[in-house]
């Protein structure tokens, strides 16, 4: 089959109205998509070509600087990426930075998608994208992307966009101090620079015990010092003793990642050492919060939070101390975990009674 030929700006332009259109708002929220998905198989396969050479050209470990917005997993909440735009900006007045899963579990993983490699290809210093363990076909065929591609157009576009997953970089360091990832930090990684080492375009098996899929797959735990295998089954669970010890290593502040559901929106281990974000609110019903995380040109960051009725974006602060003198103030910590053979979430809620 002939490659169609590149789309040109304008009709990636239309491209971006068609599928910003779909949106319909109630109040300062997008509610709901109407219609069909905007664009044919030749123009996807169009769109993912051209996204797919032009990421090729950046290197695995995409060096930025400050003042951008971070966003952790979004998957397939087209609708809660809106959102995020509209509060902080839509390309081009805002700089992004995204750390992978775009797609599955939600409902419209395609126009995630579209609009984001729409928007690499219009402005493509102003957006970023890194590679998320979602990003993989055999995942893909086990989440729902891969049905939602049947559903909406057909397998060769699923094909279409599997082959730009296997062209997104992984990592991203921000004024050389801030390494950004979707999963978490590897033993195996000596030197920065092996990451653009990274073969691409490659497709992501959780079962290879590499590199990438370490970057991917890894997580953070606050109940070990070291490094252990991940429960998971690929990757590796962290400790703050390995973290603060790569960190030296490699002459970093923090590690900033995505990955993990987190009811909050975002979540830390140690003192800032390493920064969880997740952007999807109200992902599969569990009533999570999302968050983003503005990076300002001193290096300093904060996080807007994002409701999951009103999807509005308030500066999320710690609570203030409890002053009040004869009353105490006590936390109470309730931990779920969801597992299966792809997916371990671990959900901890704090409920503080005063």
């Amino acid at each position: 089959m002939t490659s169609p030929a590149a789309p040109s700006r304008q009709e990636i332009l239309a491209y971006v109205s068609a599928l910003r259109s779909r949106a319909e708002r109630e109040g300062d929220r997008f509610a709901r998509l109407v219609g069909n998905f905007p664009l044919t198989v030749p123009q996807l396969k169009g769109l993912c070509d051209a996204s797919r050479r032009a990421l090729l050209k950046e290197p695995g470990l995409v060096e930025l600087k400050p003042g951008l917005v971070v966003v952790g997993d979004i998957h397939g909440q087209f609708l809660s990426l809106l959102d995020i735009f509209q509060r902080q900006g839509f390309p081009p007045s805002t700089r992004y930075l995204f750390l992978g899963d775009f797609i599955d579990r939600g409902e419209d993983g395609l126009e995630v998608m579209a609009l984001l490699l729409a928007y690499k290809l219009l402005y493509p210093e102003q957006i970023h994208l890194l590679r998320g363990n979602h990003e993989a076909s055999i995942i893909t065929l086990m989440y729902g992307f891969y049905a939602e591609c049947l559903q909406k157009l057909s397998e060769e576009a699923w094909k279409d966009v599997c082959s730009v997953f296997d062209a997104l970089p992984a990592a991203a360091i921000i004024g050389k101090r801030m390494l950004c990832l979707h999963g978490g930090i590897s033993p195996q990684l000596r030197n920065l620079q092996e990451i653009n080492a990274i073969k691409r375009p490659a497709p992501l098996d959780h079962e290879a015990g590499d590199l990438l899929t370490d970057l991917v797959w890894s997580d953070p735990s606050p109940d070990i010092s070291g490094w252990v295998k991940n429960r998971r089954g690929a990757g590796w669970l962290f400790g703050l003793r390995a973290l603060q010890s790569f960190k030296r290593k490699h002459g970093l502040d923090v590690i900033v990642r995505a990955h993990e559901t987190v009811l909050t929106g975002h979540t830390e281990l140690g003192n800032g050492d390493c920064v969880t974000v997740f952007s999807a609110p109200d992902y599969q019903g569990y009533g999570n919060i999302g968050a983003t995380m503005t990076v300002n040109e001193d290096l300093t960051y904060a996080f807007e939070i994002y409701h999951p009725q009103s999807c509005e974006a308030v500066p999320a602060s710690p609570p203030a101390p409890d002053t009040r003198s004869g009353q105490a103030r006590c936390v109470f910590i309730f931990e779920s975990n969801f597992k299966s053979e792809w997916l371990d979430l671990n959900i901890s809620i704090d409920i503080v009674l005063t």
